[in-house]
């Protein structure tokens, strides 16, 4: 492998084999004690109690309100549970769940050290941590393993946000250069692509993966964005417990997260209008999809009668751009 591969490359990679993007870091916490599994299981929307170690799952921490302060995977090791979630939303997680800390029995930090990050997507994603690691180390579905690489041990987490599945990598700390390194071999061994940044893009964007900040934020509830699976349907006694079962008993949100196959290019926030004009809500991405074999939207939008198929349309500055409501995911 000689380099990052083209776009169109890299995706039938994605799709039918193994192909894998350098990332920004996520946001990282230790959360550390005895008492960690009964204090998360206190405050986040999953249910962490009988999450097994070596197992992770998506959970969502959220204010009384019932609204986001972060969207987080929770993983258990014998020693800790990692927190992972969206850079921006992290510190504002940190600082509630600091503030709850000195009730239980445990403690809650950054790691520490600069670490690098990776995203391996494909049906043969595993041959690509075989490589890295010189043995099976698969964690597994919703799995989270060590990995002992040639740059030290690493974390290969199960990742539930990015859109469609996907092993996140996760360097050991003060070794990123020499990790990206090990991954670029690993990926040429097992005959895997390395891609660019706008191929996760278009990954999120077919699978119907909201991010933090062109979709998802703090004013949205997790059920606007299609984040169901993070929250436990039975559970109770966590913060924003109330309003996640009266949504679920009122049964629908007034918003939510929709895939728009356009006819013309469109930027983030532009308007989205019903055919009478009504503004629906603004673009929040737009990438490449070759599965409609033309540009793709997602947008959070007033659930107006909202259906597959149902035509919108986008003022693109002074164009007016055709937009078709498409099933997520692609």
């Amino acid at each position: 492998m000689t380099g990052i591969s083209d776009f169109k490359q890299s995706w039938t990679a994605a799709r039918e084999g193994a192909a894998a993007v350098r990332i920004p870091l996520p946001g990282l916490l230790l959360v550390r004690g005895k008492g960690r599994a009964g204090f998360l299981h206190g405050l986040l929307s999953a249910d962490v109690k009988s999450l097994e170690e070596g197992r992770g799952r998506p959970a969502c921490l959220l204010s009384a309100q019932g609204k986001l302060t972060a969207p987080l995977s929770v993983y258990a090791f014998d020693d800790e549970h990692l927190l992972v979630g969206p850079a921006q939303a992290v510190p504002a997680a940190l600082e509630v769940l600091s503030a709850m800390s000195p009730l239980a029995d445990c403690t809650i930090e950054a790691p520490v050290g600069e670490r690098g990050a990776w995203l391996v997507f494909g049906p043969r994603r595993a041959s690509v941590l075989e490589a890295l690691a010189g043995r099976p180390a698969d964690p597994g579905p919703d799995g989270a393993r060590r990995v002992a690489t040639a740059a030290g041990t690493a974390w290969a987490l199960s990742e539930f946000f990015s859109g469609p599945d996907a092993l996140l990598l996760v360097s050991p700390p003060d070794g990123a250069e020499r990790f990206d390194g090990a991954v670029r071999g690993a990926l040429e061994a097992a005959g895997a692509l390395e891609g660019p940044p706008a191929l996760l893009e278009s990954l999120r964007l077919e699978a119907g993966a909201p991010a933090w900040g062109p979709e998802a934020g703090p004013d949205c509830f997790p059920q606007e964005l299609g984040l169901e699976r993070a929250v436990h349907p039975a559970k109770g006694c966590y913060l924003g417990q109330e309003v996640m079962a009266r949504l679920k008993d009122r049964g629908h949100v007034n918003r939510r997260l929709v895939g728009l196959r356009l006819g013309q290019p469109a930027a983030p926030g532009d308007p989205v209008e019903s055919a009478d004009g009504t503004v629906l809500g603004r673009i929040g991405s737009v990438a490449p999809s070759p599965t409609l074999s033309g540009p793709m939207a997602l947008a959070v939008l007033k659930d107006a009668g909202l259906v597959k198929g149902k035509r919108l349309r986008v003022r693109a500055g002074a164009a007016v751009v055709d937009a078709v409501l498409t099933e997520l995911p692609l």
